[in-house]
């Protein structure tokens, strides 16, 4: 339900529907509805004013395009403590690895080197899975960590974080899933 009578819940409104377009297609969201507000009126934010959070430490958030049970896209006390730390804050959808390196370099290349980086995705034993694709496994649909961030290296600064933020990824451990993370 609405607040009315809220009227900066009335400007981040008018501001993701002024910029709905234009967040679908720089940050490969096909579903804006899979997101709170807040985090839409920040990226919009971003668009309009490519200044806004400049000179302040990067963070990107990568989440898959698939996400059957809403693992990551509703989780409010996520969203609220990623951008209460003033940080610049960007966030891309991925369905293969390419999308996800994608989204690294344009970061990095647009704001400089990432201070911290959220990889989520739905995992198995073996994988992460980004796509529809999930019980098909190629190796365009899921992120093999070894190949892609070897050319990546100067995309984040010296102290990056790393989060992957995904269940069951590399569950039974052992060598056979070790070399995916």
């Amino acid at each position: 339900e609405m607040d009315h009578h809220n009227p900066r819940l009335t400007e981040d409104l008018v501001l993701v529907l002024e910029q709905s377009q234009a967040i679908q297609e720089h940050y490969h969201i096909p579903d804006l509805t899979w997101f709170p507000l807040n985090v839409l009126a920040e990226l919009a934010t971003n668009i309009v004013d490519p200044s806004h959070r400049e000179g302040k430490p990067v963070t990107l958030v990568v989440f898959p395009t698939s996400d059957w049970n809403t693992a990551f896209h509703r989780n409010s006390d996520f969203w609220a403590d990623i951008l209460n730390t003033g940080q610049r804050f960007e966030l891309f959808q991925a369905a293969t690895e390419d999308d996800m390196v994608a989204a690294v370099t344009v970061t990095a290349t647009a704001h400089g080197p990432i201070q911290t980086f959220i990889l989520g995705g739905h995992g198995t034993r073996r994988d992460l899975q980004l796509s529809k694709q999930r019980f098909f496994p190629t190796e365009k649909n899921w992120v093999d960590i070894g190949d892609p961030f070897k050319g990546l290296k100067d995309s984040f600064t010296h102290s990056a974080q790393m989060v992957l933020f995904s269940c069951s990824t590399n569950k039974t451990g052992g060598p056979e899933g070790q070399h995916n993370l």
